[in-house]
């Protein structure tokens, strides 16, 4: 009786010490084969990629990495600043985009103080761990920027526009030979003077814009939000070697035109031959004012433009007064426009002139 309970309760012993053995293993088992499923989640890749990417970004390893395209008038320290000026002092956070790319890419949105900056994706992995759980590693990272300035500059069509330091193409140009003032009143063997646009997309940041004239000066340029404006350089040595001239010209002709010069001392000033000559050869001036001399007031030019070596165009504006005894000044204001040429002998002449209003 004594044996028989010696067996029975020794084999409860042996199938609960084997039972605790087994269990035992299976818990081992389980505990390693759930970490290895843990371990083995797309969270914590995405967790150690923003460690080492974002959390204290790099900006020049993450400008490496991800690629990115600028147009040829900025560069990568453009890019850098824009990125440092983004990032600075701002909170850095990422989260799973909404959807992936497909089942094997999972996306991940970063975000500066709520701004979305970059993302990265994870991508499955051609290895699998031991128990054949799916394994994700960095698939790719991009940033993300907007490249939305823009600028417009209009300028003379003989002058020349830099961007950043590099000239522009005729690429560029999106309207030529716009019209400049009223070419009716331009003599029709003269080219016109006229303008031209470029448009220049997709900058980061407002760049530095330079124009250089056809005598190779930097011009002034006007800025309306981001529309730029060159207006016509005019030249000073021809206003320094021909002012006094042409006001003397002009002079002549006004006191011509009221019986204090005559004709012919005017016309030495003009090209025979041309319309204006013949005008001041049949302009009757019988009947003018009554008057004792005449003075000049307010005498300015200016907007001296070379067409050519030998042609040259040019303004001249004054007050002419007639004084009569007993009586208030007759007042003549005098604004032209003048064009001049070289005749044989060197010497310009005025071949046509019209008046501004």
């Amino acid at each position: 009786m004594k044996l028989k309970f010696s067996i029975f309760y020794s084999l409860i012993v042996l199938f609960l010490l084997i039972g605790g053995i087994a269990l035992y293993l299976t818990s081992d088992f389980l505990t390693g084969y759930l970490k290895e499923y843990e371990d083995s989640l797309p969270k914590y890749d995405a967790e150690e990629v923003f460690a080492a990417y974002f959390k204290k970004p790099d900006i020049d390893l993450l400008l490496e990495i991800s690629g990115y395209e600028l147009t040829q008038f900025e560069t990568k320290t453009v890019l850098a600043n824009y990125y440092t000026r983004l990032l600075y002092d701002k909170e850095i956070t990422y989260s799973r985009a909404s959807s992936g790319v497909d089942s094997k890419t999972m996306s991940y949105n970063v975000k500066a103080g709520g701004t979305k900056f970059a993302e990265f994706t994870l991508v499955l992995s051609e290895e699998r761990t031991p128990h054949d759980f799916d394994l994700y590693v960095l698939g790719s990272i991009r940033l993300q920027y907007r490249a939305s300035e823009a600028v417009e500059i209009t300028l003379p069509s003989d002058s020349s526009a830099f961007v950043n330091g590099i000239q522009l193409n005729a690429n560029y140009i999106t309207e030529d030979g716009i019209p400049y003032g009223n070419t009716a009143d331009l003599p029709e063997e003269l080219t016109p003077i006229t303008f031209k646009t470029y448009a220049v997309n997709g900058l980061l940041v407002q760049p530095t814009i330079r124009v250089v004239d056809r005598f190779g000066q930097n011009c002034e340029l006007t800025n309306n939000n981001g529309q730029y404006r060159a207006e016509i350089t005019y030249d000073e040595a021809l206003a320094e070697e021909y002012s006094d001239y042409i006001i003397k010209a002009i002079k002549t002709y006004s006191d011509m035109t009221h019986g204090d010069a005559s004709k012919g001392a005017a016309q030495k000033y003009y090209e025979k031959g041309s319309n204006i000559y013949s005008y001041i050869a049949t302009l009757e001036n019988y009947f003018d004012w009554e008057h004792s001399g005449s003075i000049f007031e307010n005498i300015r030019t200016g907007e001296f433009y070379a067409y050519d070596e030998n042609t040259f165009s040019c303004r001249i504006s004054f007050v002419q007064r007639l004084p009569k005894a007993g009586q208030e000044d007759y007042v003549d204001p005098l604004d032209l426009t003048l064009f001049l040429r070289k005749n044989a002998a060197g010497t310009y002449l005025i071949f046509a002139q019209h008046t501004n209003i």
